[in-house]
């Protein structure tokens, strides 16, 4: 139920602020008392030097009534990561073995397949003022992505053009283009270095015939090294790991901890509620916890 995973939060959030504050020791005590108070009187200060004026803004966004409220928030906060800190975070280790295996399992999120940015022009040869028109521009230095969006280009003209192809292994021959369609514009393209334009380039015969403009605007070739990877990597595990380990200490933490079952409170509660405010549904709700096995209960 909604209650018991609410009631189970505020219990485990209670008991590990409780372990916090028993396990501080005087240093710890001392140092975080200062920081809160450096906390409260940056809020104060923020808001110029009015105490009055920084609790208005805290209402107004929603993160506490009072200042007192705000204050308690914070310790809690900080308690709580400096006692997971001290019993998980800096006790989690990751092996060096693993962020191997890491890095070979992302083998190729790290060094992906090297891509060709192109942006490309094409217009039916049928066209000759829009052959015209895009050879004039181009030849005038006009922007090949603003020359691309004409209404003469027949090739992804809202784009600008904009095509990305993945480059083939190293020793082997990309295929930007349909060699059987476009034998011309694809041998072009192979030869272009990067910021080059080749065309005009004529592929086809009679109604199919197109004129073509390649630019290659960049390739791509990212690689990720694993010296330049193992940082990240480890910080990944590390948070997961922390993730893991967090959970099994709080359940331990919660095994080793005395209180009333979450179930019986939520019962209890239960009781309560319909007791108050529902008195003809008595009796009529069936308790996870029989009254019988309750604590103190016949």
């Amino acid at each position: 139920r909604l209650m018991q995973a609410q009631l189970y939060e505020i219990v485990q959030d209670e008991l590990i602020k409780a372990e916090a504050r028993a396990s501080l020791t005087e240093e710890q005590r001392f140092g975080l008392t200062y920081f809160l108070n450096e906390q409260l009187n940056r809020r104060i200060r923020a808001n110029r030097g009015s105490r009055a004026e920084a609790e208005r803004a805290l209402n107004t966004s929603g993160e506490a009534e009072t200042l007192d409220e705000w204050l308690e928030q914070q310790e809690s906060q900080n308690l709580v990561l400096l006692f997971l800190r001290e019993r998980v975070r800096d006790r989690v280790n990751v092996p060096r073995r693993a962020i191997d295996l890491e890095y070979e399992r992302r083998l190729d999120e790290f060094n992906p397949a090297p891509e060709a940015r192109l942006r490309l022009i094409q217009v039916p040869a049928s066209n000759a003022e829009g052959v015209a028109e895009i050879t004039e521009r181009l030849a005038s230095g006009e922007a090949f992505a603003e020359v691309a969006g004409a209404d003469a280009n027949r090739f992804r003209r809202a784009d600008g053009g904009a095509i990305v192809r993945t480059l083939a292994p190293e020793g082997e021959t990309t295929e930007y283009f349909n060699t059987d369609l476009f034998p011309k514009l694809n041998a072009a393209t192979t030869e272009l270095s990067e910021g080059a334009v080749a065309g005009p380039i004529t592929d086809g015969e009679g109604a199919s015939a197109r004129v073509s403009w390649v630019l290659l605007e960049a390739v791509n070739r990212e690689s990720v090294s694993w010296y330049e990877a193992q940082e990240q990597i480890e910080a990944e595990l590390q948070s997961i790991l922390t993730r893991e380990e967090t959970v099994r200490f709080i359940t331990r933490l919660m095994e080793r901890a005395s209180f009333t079952s979450i179930n019986e409170m939520s019962d209890r509660l239960m009781d309560i509620v319909v007791d108050r405010h529902r008195p003809e549904l008595a009796g009529r709700w069936k308790p996870l916890v029989p009254p019988q096995m309750r604590a103190g209960g016949g």
